[in-house]
C-alpha cells in the first residue's frame, strides 16, 4: 500500500516547514560543537569522530537543510530531491541501525549522551517529517531510490579494508574479533543491508509528490490558453477593415 501523501500538507518555504528545517540545522550544530569540544578537550582526533558514518550523515542532514532553508524549490537543481532522500535514509540508517544492532534499548534512554540522542534518534526524525511533509522540485522515482544504497556499501567496504590495515574498527559488526569471526561480519552486514533495504523502500514511500513549480511557472508565463474555438470567434468579430487587409489580394 503506498504511503505518498496527494498533496503535500506544508508548504515548501512556509512557516512551518522553515521551522522544521532551522530546528534540524541547530540540533546538528549544537551537537556537533559539543561533541567536538569535548574530544578537543581531551587531545582526541577528530579525524576518526568525522569517519563516522552517524557524524556525516548528520553533518549532512544539516547542510541539505541549511540548503532548503536558502532557497525556495523553484532554485535548486533538479537532482536536490534525490539527495534530499538519499540524505533522509542514511540518517535514518544511522539511527535505526544503533538501536537495533549497536546499542539495543538505548531508545529513549535518558541516560544516553546529549549527542546520541541528538543524531540517532531527534534528526532522523525530524528529517522524516520534513521529507514527508512538504514537496520538492520533482519527484523522485522509486527505482531510482536504489541508488541511495551506493553511498553506505561503498563506505562499509572502504571502512574495513581501512580498519583490517590499521587494526582500528569504527563499528564492531564489522570487526571479526568482536563479531565472532568473518562468518559473524558477513552475517551482521547483511542484516544491516537489510535494514538499509527497507528504509530505502519506506523513504521512497513516504516522499511527497513534487509541488512541481517549474512547471507552474512555464504555464503562467505563456499566458492564459485560448481554446480554438474562441480563437475562431475572436477572429470572426475582428474589424472589417482588419479582415480586408488579411484577405489575399486576387492576382
Amino acid at each position: 500500500m503506498a504511503l505518498r501523501l496527494r498533496r503535500p500538507l506544508l508548504r515548501d518555504h512556509g512557516v512551518a516547514s522553515q521551522l522544521l528545517r532551522l530546528t534540524i540545522v541547530g540540533m546538528v550544530v549544537a551537537a556537533e560543537a559539543r561533541r567536538v569540544g569535548v574530544l578537543l578537550d581531551l587531545g582526541a582526533s577528530l579525524v576518526v569522530h568525522f569517519s563516522y558514518f552517524t557524524t556525516q550523515a548528520a553533518v549532512l542532514s544539516g547542510l541539505v537543510a541549511i540548503w532548503m532553508v536558502a532557497q525556495p524549490a523553484t532554485h535548486r537543481p533538479a537532482w536536490f530531491d534525490w539527495l534530499r532522500g538519499a540524505t533522509t535514509t542514511w540518517v535514518l540508517l544511522a539511527g535505526v541501525t544503533y538501536v537495533t544492532v549497536l546499542e539495543p534499548g538505548s531508545f529513549l534512554d535518558p541516560t544516553e549522551p546529549f549527542q546520541s540522542i541528538v543524531q540517532h534518534q531527534l534528526v532522523p526524525f525530524v528529517m522524516v517529517l520534513d521529507w514527508a511533509l512538504t514537496p520538492g522540485r520533482t519527484s523522485v522515482r522509486r527505482r531510482r531510490s536504489w541508488t541511495w544504497l551506493i553511498y553506505p556499501a561503498v563506505y562499509a567496504v572502504v571502512a574495513l579494508i581501512v580498519a583490517n590495515q590499521i587494526g582500528a574498527w569504527l563499528y564492531p559488526f564489522l570487526n571479526p574479533v568482536a563479531a565472532d569471526g568473518w562468518l559473524g561480519v558477513a552475517v551482521q552486514t547483511t542484516g544491516v543491508l537489510g535494514i538499509l533495504m527497507g528504509l530505502v523502500v519506506l523513504v521512497a514511500l513516504l516522499g511527497p509528490r513534487g509541488a512541481g513549480p517549474a512547471r507552474r511557472v512555464r504555464l503562467r508565463d505563456a499566458g492564459p490558453a485560448v481554446p480554438p474555438e474562441d480563437q475562431a470567434a475572436a477572429l470572426g468579430a475582428s474589424p472589417p477593415a482588419a479582415r480586408r487587409e488579411a484577405a489575399p489580394v486576387p492576382r
